[in-house]
């Protein structure tokens, strides 16, 4: 009879790493997330403390210009400023307000008003001003061109017109920012085309009669005059 062969096994060692891992896997379970923790907190306190010190320092130059930032934005508005403006008075000559009206409405559109409290500014470019007798008798190109090739221009004595000169599509947020500040309505605008005009002002306004229907009204009496005078 033949002899069985004897299986031999061999025993192996389990690895020295992985033992330890098994007799300590709690240990190092806990120390990872103790360290994550820790890790976590020390990276939100970094954080605030970038926050704080942004904002503290923003804060504090904010406190030194705070004077200088509001004496800017209460005599500067770009909206304004751009636009050039002639001031014209033609009213009726009995009117009782007609003396100086042009350089009135002019301190105006350059400085502003108070309406029920509120201050509206100006700082709007008038490059003249002029009281029209004779329509352009002293004033030349006051008037004249305007009319003599749009038929819908009428100038009449009395009569309160806008006529803006410049016709570039980002103008129009312009002229209704004027719209706005003068309180007029948008049926005494009109539109004139010559380039010539367009190199020397943007909006012609001239003040009829019934320029006081508008707050234009309030020009006056405005802000500055009352702490000035």
């Amino acid at each position: 009879m033949f002899k069985r062969k004897r299986k031999i096994r061999i025993r192996k060692e389990p690895n020295v790493f992985i033992k330890a891992l098994k007799e300590n896997f709690s240990r190092i379970l806990l120390f990872t997330i103790a360290f994550l923790m820790i890790i976590s907190i020390a990276w939100e306190f970094f954080k605030d403390s970038e926050n704080i010190d942004i904002k503290s320092n923003n804060k504090k130059t904010l406190e030194e210009y705070s004077e200088d930032l509001e004496g800017i934005y209460r005599n500067q508005n770009p909206k304004h400023n751009t636009v050039r403006i002639w001031v014209l008075n033609y009213t009726s000559p009995n009117y009782h307000k007609r003396s100086k009206l042009a350089s009135k409405v002019t301190d105006c559109l350059q400085k502003g008003y108070e309406l029920n409290g509120v201050e509206v500014e100006g700082n709007y470019n008038v490059i003249k001003q002029e009281t029209l007798s004779n329509k352009d008798k002293n004033c030349p190109y006051c008037t004249y061109d305007m009319e003599k090739d749009n038929l819908d221009i009428d100038i009449r004595r009395g009569r309160t017109m806008i006529i803006y000169h410049n016709t570039q599509p980002d103008f129009d947020d312009k002229l209704a920012e004027f719209l706005s500040f003068t309180g007029f309505r948008k049926e005494i605008v009109y539109r004139n085309n010559q380039k010539y005009l367009l190199d020397e002002r943007d909006i012609t306004i001239i003040l009829g009669d019934d320029w006081d229907d508008s707050n234009l009204q309030y020009c006056l009496e405005n802000k500055n005059n009352r702490t000035t005078n």
